[in-house]
């Protein structure tokens, strides 16, 4: 249905796109498109896309439907298949803040060891 035109279409106004998508179609031809099963907002802003039929008015589908054949092509699948944890820490110094007194647990026994205050003074 649109706004201005109430009436409804018994097709699809823009074949390449998925079925559950919503549309909103704003001055200039820009546009917003979410799509629940993809989990996209596709935005268009700036000028009119440019094409017109023949009596020279804008024609915002073409566009639309051209878009979505490309973005139909786009690979959007999850890139990691497992989720990554943090590593253990190397070494751990504490209490921090201290009066003096450091401990310090590391895994491996550390050749050297420097601590810096927060100004980069060095301590030890």
């Amino acid at each position: 249905m649109l706004p201005d035109i109430q009436l409804i279409f018994p097709f699809k106004l823009i074949p390449n796109a998925p079925d559950d998508m919503f549309a909103a179609l704003g001055k200039n031809d820009q546009k917003i498109h979410i799509v629940p099963s993809k989990g996209w907002v596709v935005v268009r802003q700036g000028n009119e896309g440019g094409y017109v039929n023949a009596n020279g008015n804008s024609v915002p589908i073409v566009f639309d439907n051209e878009l979505w054949n490309y973005l139909n092509k786009l690979d959007c699948s999850a890139v990691a298949a497992e989720e990554l944890s943090a590593p253990e820490p190397i070494l751990d110094v504490f209490p921090n803040p201290t009066q003096g007194l450091w401990h310090i647990r590391s895994a491996a026994i550390p050749s050297q060891i420097e601590l810096f205050d927060g100004r980069g003074t060095r301590n030890g």
